[in-house]
């Protein structure tokens, strides 16, 4: 009788153990983003980049051919893109975003990204040097930073951040994510490549298409969006 009365004990205490321990998990911010959100595969997020595109096939290709064309002019002019691809890639999530909730915004949205003008030329620039360098150096830290930013266009569209916070929002996002968002990545460089091929008409539809994929991904982890930009220096 003693030692099922020690075994009972031993498992309340165990489990109660165990529960505070959880309890304690639970109000960690990390631990919640980690765990309690499940970050999209990759056949998730083209699903839902080509759901977005379908919603509004017409608005997002022409938006998409007036931020080829204004980049193209742009590009005849030293640094000019500087002033445009950004802004104008900023004004093209913001229409996805827009789409994605059930919206038909108008095509002047496009140039909502120049409301954020300052902070996405900044961060264009720096994250251009810092790829630069990175490739310079070894090629694969090139790479790694090309893909760690990458978020962070749509995090100054979307939340309003200035350029130093928003790269390390997408650097640190990406980091907790990297081998998920890792072929994502690659396979939207397949199929922008792929899509440039006829005269780069497919670019139309790969932009838009492959934007709303990217956006799905971003909205899969905005648990660890949220944390990390909670730890960032205010």
């Amino acid at each position: 009788m003693r030692l099922i009365h020690d075994y009972r004990y031993s498992m309340h205490t165990t489990y109660h153990s165990r529960k505070y321990f959880i309890k304690i998990l639970s109000h960690c911010d990390r631990f919640k983003a980690m765990n309690e959100y499940r970050v999209a595969s990759v056949g998730d997020c083209l699903t839902k980049g080509w759901e977005i595109y379908r919603r509004e096939p017409g608005l997002l290709t022409l938006a998409t051919l007036l931020l080829v064309i204004l980049n193209g002019i742009a590009s005849w002019v030293p640094f000019a893109t500087f002033l445009t691809y950004s802004p104008l890639f900023a004004g093209l999530y913001l229409l996805i975003i827009r789409v994605k909730g059930g919206e038909t915004p108008p095509l002047g949205d496009l140039f909502n990204g120049y409301q954020q003008l300052i902070p996405l030329v900044v961060a264009s620039i720096l994250t251009s040097v810092i790829t630069a360098i990175g490739f310079l150096l070894l090629v694969i830290p090139g790479l790694y930073f090309s893909i760690a930013y990458s978020l962070t266009i749509l995090i100054i569209a979307d939340r309003k951040l200035d350029f130093w916070p928003a790269m390390e929002l997408s650097r640190r996002s990406v980091n907790a994510h990297f081998m998920a968002y890792l072929p994502l990545a690659l396979v939207i460089v397949g199929i922008l490549i792929l899509s440039a091929i006829p005269f780069g008409l497919g670019l139309l539809v790969a932009i838009p298409f492959c934007l709303g994929a990217q956006y799905h991904f971003y909205e899969s982890i905005s648990a660890t969006l949220d944390s990390e930009a909670a730890q960032l220096p205010s």
